[in-house]
């Protein structure tokens, strides 16, 4: 059986990973509110697309995990369609319904986000050809 992690911290295969928190809330076809003190900007620039600045560029963007307080509506989805960190610290948020359609969220919706980051060259590392 393996040992508890007491820390509160998770444990990860990636070196220096750096979770950076974003609560973003919808108006109609616009960014409301973006609370956060990771993310130099959340702006939206298409139906359903949201290009999002960091305070500053990483080498790897490791993951992302969203979850949404939506009262009501078809389910969303958040992808990352463009990963710029590792140039200019930016990313492309897509938010789709089930059929793949770009969409934006509805008046109050908020999005709540997880960024995974690092600045670690030793993650370069190819274990398999």
């Amino acid at each position: 059986m393996p040992t508890p992690l007491l820390s509160g911290q998770e444990v990860s295969n990636f070196i220096g990973v750096q979770k950076l928190h974003v609560l973003v809330t919808f108006g109609n076809t616009s960014v409301a509110k973006v609370q956060t003190r990771s993310v130099q900007s959340f702006t939206r620039t298409a139906p359903g697309t949201y290009t999002v600045t960091l305070q500053r560029a990483y080498r790897t963007l490791v993951g992302i995990r969203g979850s949404w307080v939506r009262p009501s509506g078809a389910t969303l989805q958040a992808d990352v369609t463009a990963d710029n960190v590792a140039v200019d610290g930016t990313l492309v948020l897509t938010t789709r319904v089930s059929s793949g359609a770009a969409t934006d969220p509805s008046n109050g919706d908020k999005l709540m986000l997880e960024i995974l980051v690092s600045c670690e060259p030793f993650n370069d590392t190819q274990v398999f050809p």
